[in-house]
């Protein structure tokens, strides 16, 4: 899935492990298949803009 929209190896990780985290806090309930897609989407995004931003501050 994250291949197919163009996301990096690194951003992939970088959302596992956000999606990890936010299971101890929300666990899912029904459908974890769903849940982990849904939330993985989400993720992929926050993990793009924090490369972004680290990328961005080492330039400066």
């Amino acid at each position: 899935m994250a291949i197919e929209l163009g996301y990096s190896p690194e951003e992939m990780i970088e959302a596992v492990c956000k999606v990890a985290d936010k299971a101890r806090h929300y666990p899912p309930t029904k459908n974890r298949a769903t849940w982990f897609a849904t939330v993985f989407r989400e993720k992929l995004g926050e993990a793009r803009a924090e490369m972004l931003a680290i990328k961005k501050r080492r330039l400066l």
